[in-house]
Formats: C-alpha cells, sequence, structure tokens
C-alpha cells in the first residue's frame, strides 16, 4: 500500500477511542458504522457467493469481523500498511488471513472492499494504486469501495475533529467514480448514498435505499466489475 496513507501504528491501540471522540454525539454506537457496511455489501452481492473477499486497508479490523458474520463460508483477508493495526484485527479475527501488500496473491479475490481508505491516499496516487490492486482481482472480480461523503456538512465536521484524518483530501462520489473509470480496468459502475440516519434510529435503515441517489448520506458506496 502506498507509504503515504501514514502510520496508523500510533492509533492502533485506541483507534475505537480515537474515532468515537470524533463522532461526538453519534460515538456510543461506531461499531454501527462498520456493521452497515458490510450489511450493505450482503445487498449488493444478492445471491452471489463470494468465495475469497480482501479487505484493502483492513486497520484493525472493525470490518472484517461483521465479514465473517455475513459470509461464514468465505474466505477472508486483510491487509494494512499499520504492522500495529494487522496484528491486532489478527488477534481480534483469529481466521482471518493477514498480509502485507507484497504478498497479496494476484487473480485469487472475488471481492476486493476499499473502506475509508482512498481519503488518505494522496490524490496523484489513487489511480496507481486502484491500478494495483485490480490485479489481485479474479476476471469479473468486484471492487466495493465505501468513502466519507464531502457533501455532507456533519460527516466533514467529524473527519475534521478526527486525529487519524488530519490534512486528508475526501473524495466526492463523482471523483470517486471518475478516477474508478480512469484506471480502464473496471465495467459496470454503480454508486449510490447510504448511512442517512444516525444509530438512534437504525432500524430505519432498510428504508435507506429509496434515498440512495440523494447526496446527503454521510457516506456513499462504489462497485465495479473487473474486465475480463
Amino acid at each position: 500500500m502506498n507509504e503515504s496513507i501514514g502510520n496508523f501504528d500510533e492509533f492502533a491501540k485506541n483507534y475505537n477511542e480515537v474515532l468515537s471522540s470524533a463522532l461526538g454525539l453519534f460515538g456510543n454506537e461506531n461499531a454501527y458504522y462498520a456493521y452497515r457496511k458490510v450489511e450493505l455489501l450482503s445487498e449488493l452481492v444478492g445471491a452471489e457467493h463470494p468465495q475469497r473477499v480482501l479487505d484493502f486497508g483492513c486497520g484493525v479490523g472493525s470490518v472484517i469481523q461483521h465479514l465473517f458474520n455475513f459470509f461464514p463460508d468465505s474466505d477472508i483477508w486483510g491487509t494494512d500498511p499499520s504492522a500495529q493495526s494487522l496484528q491486532l484485527a489478527n488477534r481480534l479475527n483469529p481466521q482471518m488471513h493477514c498480509v502485507t501488500e507484497s504478498d497479496i496473491p494476484s487473480n485469487y479475490f472475488d471481492y476486493v472492499i476499499i473502506s475509508n481508505v482512498l481519503h488518505h491516499i494522496p490524490e496523484s496516487a489513487r489511480g496507481t494504486q486502484l491500478e494495483q490492486i485490480s490485479k489481485c482481482l479474479v476476471p469479473g472480480g468486484k471492487l466495493v469501495i465505501f468513502e466519507h461523503n464531502k457533501l455532507n456538512p456533519i460527516t466533514r465536521r467529524i473527519v475534521d475533529r478526527c486525529e487519524f484524518d488530519e490534512g486528508v483530501e475526501l473524495l466526492s462520489r463523482q471523483s470517486a467514480s471518475n478516477l474508478i473509470r480512469s484506471t480502464g480496468n473496471f465495467e459496470n459502475l454503480q454508486s449510490g448514498y447510504f448511512l442517512f440516519v444516525p444509530p438512534i434510529l437504525k432500524r430505519l435503515r432498510k428504508v435507506e435505499h429509496l434515498f440512495g441517489r440523494v447526496p446527503l448520506g454521510a457516506q456513499f458506496w462504489l462497485t465495479a466489475r473487473q474486465l475480463g
């Protein structure tokens, strides 16, 4: 992974505390946000049964624990430039495969998930990073990206308050879509917004799809299929 993403080792042990502090009023259930991503992923996957899934930039494994719950028959892998974060992720999820980026097998994964990682990569390096990621997908494999929605003022405020997001440049859904297209390695691009309701109103999340085109969700998602 591009070294300029930054070293999260200093945040590994207290990652959840830092995130909760940044979330403020919404921080009492910060695990919900990781859960909601994987729940949405399961909806996007539908009847497919991915055999191998890579969480690229898995951090301390917040998403991975839910991947095992939603896809119990899948082989779940994770990679992260922070060795301490990866060790913690493996400690919490001992059944996962932990690898450095250089050890990621080519032509191997049905799905690669990139959850709130791209905004930590300098704009000039994002396209190259996606091109590298495309090589580990099987032909027709799916790329799934989750990112903060810079159009949402609450999201921007949270990012501004978060220690490990200091100095990042958020993407818009359109710029992320253009980035994927610019690689020339993907097709069938789809996208939408989600996380319209806070955890306290999570029972309403099932109707979020009705507002998926409205740019007010706290985050957005994109999926694309590797050309093959």
